[in-house]
């Protein structure tokens, strides 16, 4: 039984059979390629969707204020940081005032104990006595602020604006309500209305029946008018037709001339000859794109097919060109025919109408005696609909009922709230506290100064230090109530958090905010709960793009590496983003997991739009200067892969990549074997340990399909790039490979699948196949 090996070029992805043969093949330079290093990209391909953007709702933390101010509409751009809305903040404002006396006083009163404490223990100096007199100064100042803060506190307690407008607001519901109530007998006053204006309809019609009479001897005028105009008409098309038909006798005899001096060309001949000149194109550019030295050899085949192309296309367009002036003069001659009949058709028409007309006219008249009719049983209908609106009024008069009733409850409320005094009673007490507070401390500060005017004790000394240590917690708890006070004046803006678009407002002036609305959120897509304002990101920096990844290269794929994408709405655009997140959770359809990945967006042009769909590439690997040949180099034998590499294996060299097994065969090795057999008769080799080693001859025999002046050479490949391989093993920088097979080579590959000559490897890669590290025969 006979055995072959099998090669397959995996550049081109064609197998073919080997068999022996005497001689190679000759190398022609424009096959080979230099072994270098190169850079190297390995990329994850996938598809996606552009995703939606996120929504914002809106809200106030507080809700027991109204609302003072709206500053934004729905569909209005608004930018990060814009203030949106805005509440009724005066009594925030007072307690903003009150908090920042505090926090003076609460200093002053620091200043003083600091100073009586230095004063006593130094003793009085005249600057402890200036301090002292400072001190009483910023209190009578803290005093009187204490005291302006109290009459705007007072002033805000007596100033009852913005809870009456809400009162008003609610009163100004209540009315509207009770007008919806009242028009709940509109419908009627409508129908009312309607059958007076059927009965207008019925005197409207007997004057139009006057109209019709006068309009009927018209248009029997205009229809005679339009019958002449018809058959000057046909006079005139009949002109260009003779015209049209004298061209087309010219344009005929033309057309002659052209295929007299053009015969036999056809269209096929045209393709024929541009697939040739791209044929010798290609050739042309894969010689240059190579990098070989020299003129291009294909420069002259190029140049010659290009000639041919030309001359066989701009005859055959010389015979279209003819051809078409021809179908169009006939198509004009075609088109004044049915110009001519279309009028003929008109005349005819034209008299039809005419005796249509007078028909008409008499129809008109009678459909006017038919209206007056109609409109005399509209008024009948019209009033069978009045009694069944002033039943649906009643029904409608119950729903008006029932708004009235809620609007009274909301008023209530209002008023509720107006008269609720406890917040303003509070801060009106807290102000007038904080003037008591102020008065103490000035008399604190005209006993200090009378204190440091006198010798200080022991006990005076520790008396003022725990002075100094309860201003310091006192101006921290000021501080921290100036702080507080500014958060919750702050909390009475809303502004907006992103750059978006408002899609909703939820409220109005006066109204207090929603309670379902106090605090701010953000959810993709739609969402349950409503704000205040909604707000949508329609910022384009902030898309991604969500991708699908197989489960066989999700384990290449990883947070930080690039992606380059196309999509449809710009096919020519490359647009890039970079990996975020690689979500562990998969999900499976018809039988295939995939994980999804997302990759942010660099969208500065915003082009890109939520929905798009997307083809992308993921940058997963980028390898800097390492060893590398075209993929097209790489054949296998077997199952082993390796290139061609010109030149003569170097006697007695071995070839491992450092690792035999690298290279073995599952179950057979190429090893240490020896080629004993006869040329056309048995064959014995010897097993080793696997791997390629040269202890025989070296590469193919005399008499394999090797090309001339060749050898095949397996190698360890690594990264597979789009076009390049890594060579981890087998190759070295310099080393000439052939990136194809010569011609007579190919040829004779394929001859060799239907060949009965075994392809034998007789000595081998340097020693023979064999099976592991048995040792065996084959017969021939």
């Amino acid at each position: 039984m006979t055995g072959a090996a099998v090669v397959v070029v995996l550049g081109v992805g064609i197998p073919v059979g080997l068999s022996l043969t005497k001689s190679g093949s000759t190398v022609y330079a424009g096959t080979e390629y230099t072994v270098g290093y190169r850079n190297i990209t390995e990329t994850v391909s996938t598809s996606g969707t552009v995703a939606s953007p996120l929504t914002y709702n809106l809200g106030f933390l507080l809700s027991n204020a109204p609302v003072s101010a709206i500053y934004v509409k729905v569909g209005q751009h608004v930018y990060a940081g814009q203030v949106l809305a805005k509440l009724d903040d005066s009594s925030e404002q007072v307690q903003l005032q009150q908090a920042e006396a505090g926090v003076t006083e609460a200093k002053a009163q620091l200043m003083s104990a600091e100073a009586k404490l230095a004063q006593d223990k130094s003793g009085a100096t005249p600057q402890t006595i200036a301090l002292d007199k400072n001190a009483i100064a910023d209190d009578e100042t803290a005093v009187q602020q204490a005291k302006q803060a109290y009459q705007l506190a007072l002033q805000a307690y007596s100033d009852r604006s913005s809870q009456q407008q809400a009162v008003q607001q609610a009163e100004l519901n209540l009315t509207e309500a009770k007008q919806q109530e009242t028009a709940a007998s509109d419908a009627v006053q409508l129908d009312e209305q309607q059958i007076a204006a059927d009965e207008a309809a019925i005197k409207n019609a007997e004057q139009q029946l006057q109209s019709d009479q006068q309009s009927a001897s018209n248009s029997q005028t205009l229809a005679q008018q339009a019958l002449q105009s018809d058959e000057d008409t046909l006079q005139a098309d009949q002109q260009q037709l003779q015209q049209d038909e004298q061209q087309l006798q010219k344009d005929e005899n033309n057309l002659q001339v052209v295929e007299q001096e053009n015969p036999n060309v056809t269209q096929q001949q045209v393709e024929q000859a541009y697939q040739q000149y791209q044929q010798e194109l290609s050739f042309y550019d894969s010689w240059a794109q190579d990098g070989y030295a020299g003129s291009n050899p294909y420069q002259t085949a190029v140049n010659n097919a290009q000639q041919i192309y030309d001359n066989l296309n701009n005859a055959y367009q010389s015979i279209q060109n003819a051809q078409n002036q021809v179908t169009q003069d006939q198509e004009k001659v075609n088109q004044d025919e049915d110009a001519i009949q279309q009028v003929q058709l008109n005349i005819s028409k034209d008299q039809a109408e005419l005796q249509q007309t007078q028909l008409n006219n008499q129809q008109t008249v009678s459909k006017d005696e038919q209206s007056i009719q109609s409109d005399e049983q509209q008024l009948q209908n019209e009033e069978i609909v009045l009694q069944n609106d002033e039943q649906q009024a009643k029904l409608n008069e119950q729903k008006a009922q029932d708004t009235v009733l809620q609007d009274e409850q909301a008023l209530q409320a209002a008023e509720q709230a107006y008269n609720d005094r406890t917040s303003a009673e509070q801060a009106l007490q807290q102000a007038k506290n904080n003037v008591t507070q102020a008065e103490e401390q000035l008399r604190t500060a005209e006993l200090q100064l009378q204190n440091d005017q006198q010798p200080a004790t022991p006990s005076t000394i520790a008396s003022d230090e725990a002075a100094v240590t309860n201003a310091q917690g006192q101006l921290a708890t000021a501080e921290a109530n100036l702080q507080s006070a500014e958060q919750s004046e702050s909390e009475t803006v809303l502004r907006a958090p992103i750059a978006g678009v408002v899609t909703a407002v939820n409220g109005q002036v006066g109204e207090l905010p929603s309670q379902g609305a106090s605090a701010s959120s953000a959810s993709s897509g739609g969402s349950g709960t409503t704000g205040f304002i909604q707000l949508e990101d329609l910022n384009p920096s902030d898309l991604q793009v969500d991708l699908e990844v197989n489960e066989s290269q999700i384990g290449q794929v990883n947070s930080g590496d690039s992606v380059a994408f196309t999509v449809d709405a710009y096919p020519n655009k490359t647009f890039s983003g970079t990996v975020v997140q690689v979500y562990p959770t998969p999900t499976t359809t018809n039988d295939v997991t995939q994980y999804e990945v997302v990759a942010s967006v660099d969208n500065a042009g915003g082009l890109l739009k939520p929905g798009m769909t997307a083809s992308a590439d993921i940058v997963t690997s980028t390898l800097q200067h390492v060893l590398a040949v075209p993929a097209i180099a790489l054949h296998q034998v077997g199952s082993v892969e390796g290139v061609f590499v010109v030149g003569t294996r170097p006697v007695g060299s071995a070839f491992s990549g450092g690792n035999q097994a690298s290279f073995r065969q599952s179950g057979n090795g190429i090893g240490n074997g020896t080629y004993n057999g006869p040329e056309n008769g048995s064959e014995n080799a010897s097993g080793g340990q696997g791997g390629f080693s040269s202890s025989g001859h070296g590469g193919f025999r005399t008499g394999s399909l090797a090309p001339k002046g060749t050898y095949f050479q397996p190698v360890q490949v690594g990264v597979m790039g789009n076009n390049l391989v890594q060579i981890v093993a087998g190759l070295e920088p310099g080393e000439k490979i052939l990136l194809t097979l010569p011609e007579s080579t190919a040829s004779a590959l394929v001859q060799s699948e239907s060949s009965t000559s075994p392809f034998r490897f007789g000595a081998g890669f340097g020693g023979g196949f064999a099976g592991g590290a048995a040792r065996g025969g084959r017969q021939g």
